[in-house]
C-alpha cells in the first residue's frame, strides 16, 4: 500500500496473489520498465510471459485490452506515498455524523486510502481494501451504503468523474485524531478507531443517543436499558400477581 516499488518486486518474484489482477499486473509492468529497464515490445512480451506463468487461466486475447491499459499506465513512475498518515479530529467528528459504527469504519478506511494516494477522492475500485483492512464481513453493499449516507450528509461531493467519490472535508492540518505509522498500523485501523472512541459505538433504538457498547448486542443506551428492564420486571410481576389471585 505504501511502497509501489517494493510491491512490484514482490509480485514479480512471487506472482499474483490470486490470479490476474489489473493493479498487481500494473506494478509488475512498472517493475519491468523502471527496475529491469525493459522497453516497448520487450516489456510487453515479458509481461505476457509473467501472466501466463502465474495464472494458468490467463489468455492474452481476452485480456488484450486490459494489458494495453496496463502498459499505457505503467509509463508513470512508482507512486511515492507518505508512510505517516494523519486523520484529524475534525475529520473523525464529520464521519461520526453518520450514526452507524460499521459505516464510520468503512469511511475512515476509504479516507486513509485517499490520503495514502495523496488525493481527496477514492475510486469504486478502492472499496476492496475495506474488506482487507477493516473486516472480511464488510461487503461491497456496506461500502455502498456508507458512501450513500456520506453523500446525504454532504461529506462526499457530487462526482465530477464516473466511479469517483470526492470527500468534501479532508484537511491538511489540525488536531491529530488518529496517526498511522506504516503498513502494520494501517491494517490495525479498526482497533485504533475503537480506542479513539473508547470502545465500539452504538446508537440507542429509542432515543438515538450515541453510547459505548458494554456488550456486542447492546442496542439501547444505559438509561433506556434500565427503563426496559423495569417495564419487563413490572410486566412479569403483574402476571404473577394475577396468577396468585386466580
Amino acid at each position: 500500500m505504501y511502497n509501489e516499488s517494493k510491491l512490484g518486486e514482490r509480485f514479480y518474484r512471487m506472482g499474483f496473489t490470486n490470479g490476474y489482477k489489473f493493479y498487481e499486473c500494473l506494478l509488475v509492468a512498472k517493475y519491468l520498465r523502471f527496475v529491469l529497464g525493459y522497453k516497448g515490445q520487450r516489456c510487453k512480451r515479458a509481461l505476457i510471459e509473467f501472466c501466463e506463468k502465474w495464472d494458468k487461466n490467463f489468455r492474452y486475447v481476452p485480456k488484450r485490452e486490459s494489458i494495453r491499459n496496463v502498459l499505457r499506465e505503467s509509463r508513470s513512475e512508482f507512486r511515492k506515498t507518505n508512510e505517516n498518515i494523519v486523520i484529524y479530529k475534525e475529520e473523525i467528528e464529520k464521519v461520526r455524523e453518520i450514526k452507524n459504527f460499521k459505516f464510520q469504519k468503512a469511511l475512515l478506511c476509504l479516507i486513509m486510502i485517499a490520503k495514502i494516494k495523496g488525493k481527496n477522492y477514492i475510486k469504486t475500485n478502492d472499496w476492496k481494501f475495506v474488506r482487507k483492512i477493516i473486516s472480511k464481513n464488510i461487503s461491497n453493499h456496506t461500502d455502498m451504503e456508507a458512501i450513500r449516507e456520506a453523500y446525504q450528509k454532504g461529506l462526499i461531493c457530487e462526482p465530477r468523474y464516473a466511479a469517483t467519490h470526492e470527500f468534501s472535508f479532508l484537511l491538511d492540518k489540525g488536531e491529530v485524531g488518529i496517526s498511522i505509522h506504516g503498513e502494520k498500523e494501517a491494517f490495525n485501523l479498526s482497533n485504533l478507531y475503537e480506542s479513539y472512541c473508547g470502545g465500539s459505538l452504538g446508537y440507542c433504538e429509542d432515543c438515538g443517543t450515541e453510547f459505548v457498547k458494554e456488550t456486542k448486542n447492546q442496542i439501547r443506551c444505559v438509561e433506556h436499558q434500565i427503563e426496559r428492564k423495569k417495564l419487563k420486571y413490572n410486566k412479569y410481576n403483574n402476571k404473577r400477581k394475577q396468577k396468585t389471585f386466580v
